[in-house]
């Protein structure tokens, strides 16, 4: 009886010991794979961010480089005459080519001289109070005073259902009164359709099925369509953490450049997003935009998908199974080996 005894508390060290290592290892290479994957979608968060920074750069360069153009200078210095047929041509051109919704030329006066997709917009008067609460006035309002280029939020402009965002640049000439100074003598508004970003953004290659990828700006709006988990509504705003995070680190940036310290937070970690969901996640800003790039990954289906975890627990349920066998074999042979001893 005592032989059993010792017998089954091996058994029993042994099943504890085994089970113990599984427990151990299968959780050691699950951090590992965690830690790779959230290492995964903060390269797809900075990968994305910089080719949509790159497309905004270059739509920047375009018009900077129209816009000091002397043909687009000769056509603000002269705009109280209608703009030369050459000029609409070679404006048109540049609209259509790049395949832009609309190029808009607004004058120091507020006034609209030009505009490639809405002639019913031109001449109107962004100083009168009945248009302060248009896009445009928002766009000559800011620019008059910035004297720089501007990247404007995506919007639903006049009658429009495409949601379009606005990079604009002011249209300037040496100064004749103040040697090195720049006068501003008009603004120059281009209008893109925001599909052309979301396609560079929800159309990923060689990145992890059910991957979300998307933008958000400053004051919680999504930039990209959201839609809730509960009744498939559109998402108007969030506000979870990662959100908030990735603007801490927006932040931060300028932070640093005044020579303050480092307020910054992990650019992927694991998080509850906007439908109350666990997920991995990483975020990455842009410059100049106010615009966060948030990458998610939902918990439940990576687990589901991996088999990780469950492949840990089988294996400590087999080995349990079959040290219990063990064990009642070798009881059952010790009575009858012992019963016929006697």
């Amino acid at each position: 009886m005592e032989l059993i005894i010792k017998v089954w508390g091996i058994f029993f060290l042994v099943i504890i010991f085994f089970t113990g290592f599984i427990s151990y290892d299968n959780y050691f290479n699950t951090k590992i794979i965690d830690d790779e994957l959230k290492s995964h979608l903060n390269s797809i968060a900075n990968a994305k961010s910089n080719e949509i920074s790159a497309f905004l750069t270059e739509r920047k360069n375009d018009l900077e480089y129209l816009a000091v153009s002397q043909d687009v200078i000769d056509t603000f210095l002269n705009s109280q005459s209608q703009v030369s047929e050459q000029m609409n041509n070679k404006l048109n051109f540049y609209t259509s080519a790049n395949d832009y919704l609309d190029l808009v030329l607004i004058d120091m006066s507020g006034k609209v001289i030009w505009s490639a997709s809405d002639l019913d917009i031109v001449g109107l008067d962004l100083n009168n109070k009945n248009n302060e609460d248009t896009k445009l006035f928002d766009i000559y309002d800011k620019v008059k005073h910035d004297f720089g280029v501007g990247i404007f939020d995506p919007g639903y402009y006049g009658d429009e259902d495409v949601l379009s965002v606005f990079v604009t640049t002011p249209v300037l000439i040496d100064s004749k009164t103040i040697g090195g100074k720049k006068d501003m003598i008009g603004i120059m508004a281009l209008q893109i359709d925001n599909s052309f970003i979301e396609e560079n953004i929800i159309t990923p290659k060689n990145i992890l099925a059910d991957t979300n990828i998307y933008l958000v700006g400053r004051d919680g709006t999504p930039i990209t369509t959201l839609y809730s988990s509960k009744d498939s509504s559109v998402i108007k705003n969030i506000d979870d953490k990662m959100y908030s995070d990735c603007f801490t680190n927006y932040n931060n940036y300028y932070t640093l450049l005044r020579g303050g310290k480092d307020r910054g937070v992990p650019s992927s970690g694991e998080y509850i997003n906007y439908n109350n969901l666990e997920i991995f996640g990483a975020h990455n800003y842009i410059l100049q935009t106010n615009w966060c790039l948030l990458v998610e990954l939902e918990k439940k289906s990576y687990y589901e998908s991996t088999n990780i975890r469950t492949d840990g627990y089988l294996n400590i349920l087999i080995l349990t199974v079959l040290t219990v066998l063990f064990g009642l074999i070798f009881t059952n042979y010790y009575k009858i080996n012992g019963g016929k001893n006697k």
